[in-house]
This record gives structure tokens, C-alpha cells and sequence, in this order.
């Protein structure tokens, strides 16, 4: 297999979350010219092509991985906050809500959301994806591109997606719609202990620390689940 030439024998092409973001997404959209030429290809139309067709027609960065530039259509734009699937020709990518990406100040940078492939008549394949996004808080129209990364896992059986596949596919985009109403429930939470002054004596109110129990389990499960569904 043939290796897109990064760089001499030996270095390998393995850049972290961080720098995909603040290096290659970045200057994509604002710094061309510090890029490498014809490093990473752009690719239009990249939800319409099979990801086996597409991997065909470009070499690998390393084995089993391939990075695309992918520019963002009117629709994806306007619909991007609440919507992780993409529907193409020849099938759809599934996918998991976002996950915020952090520079070493603990500052969001931006976002990355892992997606699935699945064929047209609902077989779950190997292929993977995960998309690398800008924050988009600024100006959204100067943010258009972002970096697919494309990669096919050895250990998955190939399985026929089924109805309890589509069941969990279904609550998965519930929840991802529920990300802005579960961060506003939990800063709601914390907030009502705000009027307690330090080092304040009084008396263990049992019923109201009860019922802020079972507030924070009810929230917590729900966090719980943007990142474990079944």
C-alpha cells in the first residue's frame, strides 16, 4: 500500500486533536499558505461517495487512515447544531453527538463528532469517520472547511443493521439535540447552592437535600448517556 508522502521514511502522519484543529482546520480556513500542497485533498460531494470508492481513488496517510478537506454546503451549515447524520447516495454516516476539543489552556477550540457508515440496504460496515470542526461562535461563514479523517476498523463484523440498531440510533440524535437544555439544567443545578455563604453553620435541611439528590442522579444520568448508548 502506498502512503500519501508526508515527510521522510520513518515519520508518520499522527497529529493529535489539538493540533488538527489549531494547525490544519485553522489554516485551511484562514492560512492557506502555511499548509503543505496537495497534502490532504480537497473532496466535494463527500457524504455522496461510498467511503470504499472514495479511499480508491487517494492514498492512505498511514494504514487504514485518509484525511479529507471537506467545504460545508448551505444546508449542513444552517442545520449543523442539531443534526449528526449524513445522508449521501450510496448511505448514511451515523453519528454520535459533538465533543468538544480543548487547547492546553483548557480553552474550547473547537469540536469533533465520531460517525459510523452504514450501506443502503441498513448494513452496518467498518467504515468510520470523524469530523473536526472550528467553533463556529464567531463568524460562520468564514469557518467552512473541516477535516475528515476516514478510517476502517479490522475487528468489526459486518452485521445487518437492525431494528434495535435503529432504536439506539434514534435516541442518539434525542440527545444530541438535548446537549444546549442538559449544560443549562446542570449550571441551574449548581447555581441553587450559590446562596449558601462559606463557613455558614445551620441545620442539615433532609427533604431539600434529598430532593437535590435525585436532581443531580436525573442530570448526571442524562450526561451519562451522551456518551455510553446502548
Amino acid at each position: 500500500m502506498d502512503f500519501n508522502n508526508f515527510g521522510p521514511p520513518g515519520i508518520k502522519f499522527h497529529p493529535n486533536d489539538q493540533e488538527i484543529i489549531e494547525f490544519y482546520v485553522s489554516n485551511k480556513n484562514f492560512n492557506t499558505h502555511l499548509l503543505q500542497p496537495n497534502l490532504i485533498p480537497d473532496v466535494m460531494n463527500l457524504y455522496d461517495f461510498h467511503p470504499q470508492q472514495l479511499t480508491d481513488q487517494y492514498s492512505p496517510m498511514n494504514e487504514n487512515e485518509w484525511y479529507f478537506y471537506y467545504e460545508k454546503d448551505s444546508s449542513f451549515l444552517s442545520q449543523n447544531n442539531k443534526r449528526s447524520n449524513r445522508e449521501g447516495k450510496n448511505g448514511t454516516w451515523l453519528g454520535d453527538p459533538k465533543k468538544p476539543i480543548l487547547n492546553h489552556q483548557n480553552i474550547e477550540i473547537g469540536f469533533k463528532r465520531s460517525l459510523e457508515f452504514v450501506e443502503s440496504d441498513e448494513k452496518l460496515t467498518q467504515w468510520n469517520m470523524i469530523e473536526y470542526h472550528l467553533l463556529e461562535s464567531n463568524n460562520i461563514q468564514q469557518c467552512n472547511w473541516m477535516l475528515c479523517k476516514i478510517y476502517k476498523t479490522k475487528s468489526r463484523e459486518m452485521k445487518t443493521f437492525t431494528n434495535e440498531d435503529k432504536e439506539s440510533n434514534t435516541k442518539r440524535q434525542k440527545l444530541v439535540q438535548e446537549e444546549p437544555t442538559l449544560e443549562s439544567e446542570l449550571n441551574l443545578y449548581c447555581n441553587s447552592f450559590e446562596d449558601v455563604e462559606v463557613g455558614q453553620e445551620s441545620l442539615p435541611n433532609s427533604s431539600t437535600e434529598l430532593k437535590k439528590d435525585d436532581e443531580f442522579e436525573t442530570i448526571f444520568a442524562k450526561f451519562e448517556n451522551l456518551f455510553r448508548i446502548n
